[in-house]
């Protein structure tokens, strides 16, 4: 009983200390080479040269694409 307590526990710390959320958010700023603080207007620009990048009409794929993608509408909604 005093086992299962303390795993979680431990596991509520990590969650709480490490922030889940907060790794994918960074993993979205490492995607676009963001930082923080950024405005709707400084997000436009990284997002643009990504995705003609990593465009499947161009040289890029249709995962990479994607990730840019779903990176741009998650951080623009952060930003708003």
């Amino acid at each position: 009983m005093f086992f299962f307590l303390l795993i979680i526990l431990i596991a509520l710390y990590y969650i709480l200390t490490c922030g889940r959320w907060d790794r994918r958010y960074r993993n979205y700023l490492d995607i676009l080479h963001l930082n923080l603080p950024f405005s709707k207007q400084e997000l436009k620009i990284p997002y643009r040269k990504k995705a003609l990048e990593t465009h499947p009409d161009t040289v890029g794929t249709t995962e990479a694409f994607r990730e840019v993608y779903i990176a741009f509408e998650i951080l623009s909604q952060l930003a708003s």
